[in-house]
């Protein structure tokens, strides 16, 4: 994860089991790709938002066949 500033976060992620060295995403039921996080405080709550695009990694995985994933939520102090 890459912290521009308190805001914003650029990163990359990844899901399932990559494999090692030797062999990398041996099936095709792992998930990688970038995401961007924005986090707002305020008085009283905070509210985040997560967006990213994923894709299927592995020999059998199939082309350009990705997902976008997009996240919000919202902290209130009661």
């Amino acid at each position: 994860v890459y912290n521009l500033n308190r805001a914003l976060a650029l990163g990359v992620k990844a899901r399932g089991n990559l494999g090692t060295f030797d062999r990398i995403a041996p099936y095709a039921e792992h998930d990688a790709g970038a995401f961007a996080r924005l986090n707002l405080l305020g008085k009283g709550g905070a509210l985040s938002a997560e967006t990213g695009y994923e894709v299927k990694v592995g020999p059998d995985a199939p082309p350009s066949q990705g997902q976008v994933r997009a996240n919000v939520n919202l902290k209130l102090k009661l």
